[in-house]
């Protein structure tokens, strides 16, 4: 996994910022002491407005109804929390794309 780090505090209205699979990212609208380091495990082809993050009460919500501060049409950044992939038992090079699958 890379080392690298990304801390996009000024994301919203600035140049959108570029990621790798394999990059070590904090989340931060995330107050400082509660940012936990996330790995990007894949950046598919689609934007916040077409993602679906979830389903409650029959209704689906996008990551951008979830994101008003941010484009609608800013493409999908996929992590896992660091501890989580240290722990997990499954084999990742840390540079190819994990595969998806919707739950």
């Amino acid at each position: 996994m890379s080392s690298k780090s990304s801390d996009n505090a000024d994301a919203p209205g600035d140049e959108p910022p570029s990621f790798e699979v394999g990059e070590i990212v904090v989340d931060g609208d995330e107050d400082e002491d509660l940012r936990a380091p996330a790995v990007v495990i894949n950046l598919p082809p689609v934007e916040a407005d077409e993602w679906v993050a979830y389903h409650s009460d029959g209704e689906e919500g996008t990551v951008a109804d979830d994101n008003p501060d941010y484009p609608s049409d800013a493409e999908i950044v996929v992590v896992s929390f660091k501890k989580t992939l240290d722990d997990w038992d499954g084999v990742w090079n840390g540079s190819d794309p994990l595969p998806l699958a919707e739950a």
